[in-house]
């Protein structure tokens, strides 16, 4: 919101010292302050890219969309997601989704419309990224996007219960053995694991 505020300034030929709340007051500038402008121009060149632009800017918005779906690798559309934990440079359209998050705004909804449209990947369980840290997100994510694994059915054994051991997985997949085993994984095993013998402790204490 600051490089916002900055921008909005700088556009207005407005003093770095200009007190934020002068951005805001719809008074001084009308029926409409600068900020609810700048909004209603991002949000109006954002939904003309995805759906009325030419071929060109269509292209370029799901280059974009795709871009940051592969960032942390995930199956969420990065219209429906929260950007202000994985924040990088360059990137507009993430600061823009940002930028409507933060007034409520979502570019996608696909519960309700944009069924034709989908920006998801498709798939079913739980997602990798749900039991992982923000932080272990963006570490791990070139490593899970080079295996290809999103979901967690992916790492289960034919029981749909069991995690795999990481020599059965890396020979199911084709891959080289070398190499450690990542973190992810290991927490991913961790996780299924615990989780499977709280079910055995609850079913246990039923019984007794």
């Amino acid at each position: 919101m600051r490089k916002i505020r900055i921008l909005i300034k700088k556009s207005a030929n407005l003093s770095k010292s200009t007190p934020n709340f002068i951005l805001h007051d719809k008074e001084i500038y009308g029926l409409k302050s600068i900020y609810d402008l700048q909004l209603e121009n991002i949000s109006k060149n954002i939904i003309y890219q995805s759906s009325n632009g030419n071929d060109k800017l269509k292209i370029l918005f799901k280059i974009k969309f795709l871009q940051e779906q592969k960032r942390i690798w995930t199956a969420k559309c990065p219209g429906e997601m929260e950007f202000e934990e994985y924040r990088g440079k360059h990137c507009w359209i993430r600061d823009a989704i940002n930028l409507l998050k933060s007034e409520d705004m979502c570019l996608c909804i696909h519960e309700t419309k944009d069924k034709e449209d989908e920006h998801r990947i498709k798939g079913r369980g739980l997602e990798i990224i749900d039991f992982l840290t923000k932080k272990e997100i963006k570490l791990s994510a070139n490593s899970r996007r080079k295996k290809g694994i999103i979901f967690l059915p992916q790492l289960l054994e034919g029981d749909s219960v069991h995690p795999m051991k990481w020599k059965h997985f890396i020979m199911e997949k084709g891959l080289n053995l070398r190499g450690k085993i990542p973190r992810w994984f290991k927490k991913i095993e961790r996780e299924v694991i615990e989780d499977q013998m709280t079910r055995i402790n609850i079913c246990v204490e039923r019984k007794i």
